[in-house]
């Protein structure tokens, strides 16, 4: 049977079929990924061995878990509660990531299969459905269908792309052309028949939507190949999905008019274009003039996304908040100021709602980033 090599970070870990690994924020787990990041469960999930093959387990009673394969589609592993389906991921491909949403930051963990082990050089049989499912009656129409595929937009796209957060109401009811009542109604329905199947973490007056889009995802009930059938839907109904407009920054010409996602995006700007001289500046002096493979070496490594230059706003602000070269360089509190940033301006990129606060939230920190930035010189 195969060795499992992981991948965090620096580190490597390279797996006998006999080893465990688990992953958290514990110490006491063998992978510790964020001691101080709050959004990462203490023990997140375990590799080890399960059924004749190498399995990821989510062990989280509250955070999800994420598993993309090598053409980039993810899925997530929901939280294991009574009538969900077991929790658990077959390495089925030579690569997975598994990748972990804190607070702070999303960890990635590189899973490849490594040369079999001595002694036994056959792998075990992929299974034929690497993800244990189980689906209770569900009558999914086409009305019904269509505002699930938007409820879980984000999920159902390609990595880096995929956002794992569901959509809001009145974000789906501008995209589809109908009425919030017409969404809210038809998302309820779906859920109370589920509710009443048996399934639990759907009920309650609590928000659940990012629990009924994993179940729904985990169960099969909507894949990938629903935006495409989606998007047929919605243009030949002459409702096509309003995209959000992408414009250069500059001063706002019409105050408060001008959209959420612009003004995030603005903000996201201002503050690349102050950090980018220091930075590079500082990556130069670490890395030398390679910098740039250095750190996508290390983004990937991480299961994150590489980058062509800090001329992308939201690489810039990635980079600064997350590289090992700006650890003890740059002040705490400024690289948190660019990780906010980010995570705002790829909710403006990716067309999502974003309320005032947010805006303002999004105004200060680069507000601070910049006036940082100005107080460094521009070498290493």
């Amino acid at each position: 049977m195969a060795r499992l090599v992981v991948e965090v970070d620096d580190q490597r870990y390279s797996l006998s079929p006999d080893d465990e690994l688990t992953f958290g924020r514990d110490p006491s787990c063998t992978v510790c990924l964020a001691a101080d990041d709050p959004g990462v469960s203490r023990t997140a999930g375990r590799i080890r061995v399960e059924d004749g093959a190498w399995c990821v387990t989510n062990m989280s009673r509250k955070r999800p878990l994420h598993i993309a394969d090598a053409n980039g589609f993810t899925m997530p592993l929901p939280v294991a509660r009574a009538g969900w389906p077991l929790s658990r991921r077959a390495v089925d491909q030579e690569r997975l990531t598994v990748l972990v949403p804190g607070d702070a930051w999303t960890y990635g963990l590189t899973l490849s299969l490594d040369a079999p082990v001595l002694g036994d050089p056959d792998l075990p049989p992929v299974p034929r459905n690497p993800v244990t499912t189980q689906v209770p009656s569900l009558r999914m129409t086409d009305n019904r269908r269509e505002v699930l595929v938007a409820l879980a937009r984000g999920y159902l796209r390609p990595y880096p792309e995929y956002d794992p957060r569901p959509a809001g109401y009145d974000e789906i009811a501008a995209g589809l052309g109908l009425t919030r009542t017409q969404v809210t109604r038809r998302i309820e329905d779906v859920r109370d028949r589920l509710v009443e199947s048996g399934v639990e973490g759907l009920d309650g007056a609590r928000d659940t939507r990012r629990a009924l889009c994993e179940w729904l995802l985990a169960m099969r009930l909507i894949t990938a190949d629903d935006l495409g059938w989606l998007d047929a839907r919605t243009a030949a109904a002459g409702r096509l999905r309003p995209a959000v407009p992408i414009v250069p920054p500059g001063p706002d010409t019409d105050g408060f008019a001008v959209r959420p996602q612009v003004r995030v995006a603005r903000a996201a700007h201002a503050a690349a274009s102050a950090l980018a001289p220091v930075l590079t500046a500082r990556l130069t002096a670490r890395y030398g003039p390679g910098w740039l493979d250095v750190v996508n070496a290390a983004r990937r490594s991480r299961g994150l996304p590489a980058g062509h230059g800090l001329g992308d706003d939201r690489f810039c602000l990635a980079v600064f908040a997350r590289d090992e070269a700006v650890r003890g360089w740059a002040a705490e509190a400024a690289r948190a100021d660019a990780a906010a940033l980010k995570s705002l301006a790829d909710s403006a990129a990716h067309g999502r709602a974003l309320s005032a606060d947010a805006v303002t939230r999004a105004q200060h920190a680069a507000d601070r980033l910049t006036r940082w930035a100005a107080g460094r010189p521009a070498v290493g």
